[in-house]
């Protein structure tokens, strides 16, 4: 079976055979940072059609496949290592030139970029925060879902959507995300599964590592002129767009999360309320 045939089959088994949109979504941790030397975490996704996907990986198989790489890695191919030990830096970008204009044809995206050492400090003083979000990955990955369903559905209208994770050591927090989305965000039943592939079963995946490497390059300085592959990833037309939180606009990071903290205590408030309730109604049955 052909890459993009098993992308198809796979796409629909997401959807559970419905109609939708399906997401990608790549972490990328860069440990030089843009604050004296501090670390930036990228989450960043694509989302289109299973029809799109499919076309995506007809595409992009085509042109990788004559050159011998079975997964495009970008980090790999910005070092010349892995499946790209022994290429000059002249044949990598070659080929990017060839792969990367694939990618806004068939899918829109979004990367989320968070200064690690800013969000510390904006919730050193803040422990309740601190409480409600102690992993910064599965905050960028609720922000993340939430706005590419609001991208998607932009565009399209109502839209069921399917999330497809990449395999690494970020799943349990992906997955912790994603379910308290589900339970207490997604009213409208949009979200239809999460489910975690590898790059290499899964062609689509290797575009979402793209932009999360490409975006993280892009706001170590923003004042530098874009790289050629990001303006590849996001021509005139503006498919892709890059959010950056740092001190500068923090405030804004806390007063979102601030928001969803209370929610939180809110439906907490009320599922107590309601499990109370059933406890006192479940003891004046047996009397």
């Amino acid at each position: 079976m052909g890459s993009a045939s098993l992308v198809g089959q796979l796409c629909k088994t997401f959807l559970a055979d419905r109609d939708g949109h399906v997401m990608l979504l790549r972490v990328y941790i860069d440990e030089s940072g843009t604050d004296k030397g501090a670390p930036v975490l990228t989450v960043a996704g694509y989302v289109a059609k299973p029809s799109q996907w499919q076309t995506f990986s007809k595409e992009w198989t085509r042109v990788l496949k004559p050159t011998g790489i079975k997964v495009y890695h970008a980090t790999d191919a910005q070092a010349c290592r892995g499946e790209f030990e022994g290429w000059k830096k002249e044949e990598v970008a070659a080929l990017a030139s060839k792969l990367l204009p694939i990618i806004p044809k068939y899918a829109a995206g979004i990367s989320i970029n968070l200064n690690m050492r800013d969000f510390d400090a904006a919730l050193e003083k803040r422990p309740e925060l601190r409480s409600c979000f102690p992993d910064p990955y599965g905050a960028c990955f609720h922000w993340m879902t939430l706005k590419l369903v609001e991208l998607a559905k932009k565009h399209n209208g109502e839209a069921r959507f399917a999330l497809i994770h990449e395999q690494n050591s970020q799943q349990h927090e992906a997955q912790e995300a994603y379910d308290w989305i589900k339970d207490r965000r997604d009213t409208d039943g949009s979200l239809i599964s999460l489910t975690f592939a590898k790059k290499d079963e899964f062609v689509p995946l290797q575009a979402a590592d793209i932009l999360a490497f490409e975006a993280s390059k892009r706001i170590r300085d923003p004042s530098k002129p874009d790289r050629i592959p990001w303006t590849i990833l996001n021509p005139v037309h503006k498919r892709t767009s890059c959010m950056y939180y740092d001190k500068s606009n923090m405030h804004r990071l806390i007063a979102l999360l601030e928001t969803v903290s209370e929610k939180m205590r809110n439906l907490n408030a009320v599922e107590e309320a309601a499990k109370q309730w059933l406890r006192i109604s479940r003891r004046s049955q047996r009397r």
